[in-house]
């Protein structure tokens, strides 16, 4: 059959597929990183950010996401899609939220 809908077209990765922000004022930062492996040491870093017991800590308002990776998109090869990392182990992203100046 026909699709229902045709509404290909360029689009903003953030404002309109990734709505990890809310919609109220503020300030966001967002950033990332691929790692191939975790180490113990940053498994205890993470651990320590989002339950308060680090010098510095996150807010209510604040994502620390890992998402591991791997798995069957590491049967390919770096050459036979779009995604070319694949040997990434780990993929974090932390997206730092506040109010004010």
């Amino acid at each position: 059959g026909w699709p229902i809908s045709d509404n290909m077209k360029p689009r903003s990765y953030h404002n309109e597929i990734q709505k990890f922000a809310p919609d109220e004022k503020g300030n966001y930062y967002m950033t990332g990183i691929l790692l191939p492996k975790m180490s113990p040491k940053l498994a205890e870093t993470l651990d320590a950010l989002v339950s308060g017991s680090f010098e510095y800590y996150a807010n209510s308002s604040c994502v620390i996401m890992v998402a591991p990776m791997g798995g069957a998109v590491s049967d390919k090869n770096e050459t036979d899609t779009a995604n070319p990392h694949r040997d990434v182990g780990f993929w974090i992203i932390v997206i730092g939220s506040w109010k004010g100046q």
